[in-house]
């Protein structure tokens, strides 16, 4: 981590950003990174004109296991929005630090 209070952690909400995954952990100064479950689900073509997104589906789910195994492989801080209990426990059980829950507790 740099020197200070400065804590960097880019969005990952693409399928190059899931790509390249690697080579952003490895910038300089970088502490981790953020999932944006709800873009990374349209950006990998799963939202639907009505409105809906197929949070769960399995190229979505792979790309997120993607980031979160690469950050627990660097030691870097890995953050994510979860919809429901079952989804955070998942994510904390693969190596996300980080949970912001998008819903009552």
């Amino acid at each position: 981590y740099p020197e200070g209070e400065l804590f960097l952690m880019p969005m990952i909400e693409t399928p190059l950003g899931v790509k390249n995954i690697n080579e952003i952990l490895d910038t300089p100064g970088l502490g981790g990174v953020l999932i944006g479950p709800g873009d990374m689900t349209l950006t990998y073509g799963r939202g639907h004109r009505d409105g809906s997104t197929e949070f769960n589906h399995p190229d979505v789910e792979a790309a997120i296991m993607t980031v979160a195994r690469a950050c627990v492989a660097k030691k870097k801080a890995c953050g994510i929005g979860t919809f429901n209990e079952a989804e955070t426990q998942k994510y904390l059980k693969a190596g996300f630090q980080i949970i912001f829950p998008f819903y009552k507790r």
